[in-house]
Protein backbone atom coordinates (compact mmCIF):
# COMPACT_ATOMS: atom_id res chain seq x y z
CA UNK A 1 0.00 0.00 0.00
CA UNK A 2 2.97 2.42 1.00
CA UNK A 3 4.52 2.01 -2.17
CA UNK A 4 1.76 2.40 -4.57
CA UNK A 5 0.89 6.10 -2.23
CA UNK A 6 4.20 6.98 -2.75
CA UNK A 7 4.44 5.75 -6.28
CA UNK A 8 1.64 7.63 -7.10
CA UNK A 9 1.98 10.62 -5.13
CA UNK A 10 -1.83 10.54 -4.00
CA UNK A 11 -4.64 7.56 -4.40
CA UNK A 12 -8.02 7.85 -3.27
CA UNK A 13 -8.64 4.67 -1.36
CA UNK A 14 -11.27 3.37 -3.92
CA UNK A 15 -8.06 3.17 -5.72
CA UNK A 16 -5.83 1.62 -3.25
CA UNK A 17 -8.82 -1.01 -2.30
CA UNK A 18 -8.85 -2.38 -6.25
CA UNK A 19 -5.43 -3.70 -5.93
CA UNK A 20 -6.46 -5.73 -2.85
CA UNK A 21 -8.74 -9.18 -2.53
CA UNK A 22 -9.38 -7.62 0.90
CA UNK A 23 -12.60 -6.01 2.49
CA UNK A 24 -13.04 -2.23 2.72
CA UNK A 25 -12.40 -2.12 6.62
CA UNK A 26 -9.70 -4.08 6.58
CA UNK A 27 -7.69 -1.75 3.85
CA UNK A 28 -8.87 0.99 6.06
CA UNK A 29 -6.81 -0.18 9.10
CA UNK A 30 -4.00 -0.38 7.26
CA UNK A 31 -4.28 2.74 5.97
CA UNK A 32 -5.45 4.34 9.71
CA UNK A 33 -2.18 2.14 11.17
CA UNK A 34 0.11 3.98 8.10
CA UNK A 35 -1.49 7.67 9.28
CA UNK A 36 -1.22 6.63 12.85
CA UNK A 37 2.46 6.18 11.76
CA UNK A 38 3.24 9.23 10.73
CA UNK A 39 3.26 8.21 6.77
CA UNK A 40 0.73 8.99 5.19
CA UNK A 41 -1.85 11.82 5.71
CA UNK A 42 -5.78 11.70 4.20
CA UNK A 43 -7.73 14.27 3.15
CA UNK A 44 -11.21 13.95 2.57
CA UNK A 45 -13.03 15.00 -0.72
CA UNK A 46 -16.67 13.90 -0.95
CA UNK A 47 -17.18 10.73 -0.53
CA UNK A 48 -13.34 9.76 -0.68
CA UNK A 49 -10.54 10.32 1.58
CA UNK A 50 -7.31 10.76 -0.45
CA UNK A 51 -4.08 9.55 1.10
CA UNK A 52 -0.20 10.63 0.12
CA UNK A 53 2.76 10.29 1.69
CA UNK A 54 4.23 12.40 4.26
CA UNK A 55 7.75 14.11 3.82
CA UNK A 56 9.25 12.00 6.69
CA UNK A 57 7.74 9.23 4.98
CA UNK A 58 9.52 9.86 1.52
CA UNK A 59 12.51 10.75 3.32
CA UNK A 60 12.40 7.69 5.20
CA UNK A 61 11.25 4.90 3.18
CA UNK A 62 12.03 5.61 -0.14
CA UNK A 63 15.64 3.93 0.02
CA UNK A 64 14.38 1.16 1.22
CA UNK A 65 15.03 -1.40 -0.83
CA UNK A 66 11.56 -2.30 -1.67
CA UNK A 67 11.05 0.95 -2.77
CA UNK A 68 14.27 0.76 -5.15
CA UNK A 69 13.64 -0.48 -9.00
Amino acid sequence: MMQMIVEAGELCACDIERHFELSQPTISHHLKLLRNAGLIVGERRGTWIYYRSTTHALSTVVDHPVFVK
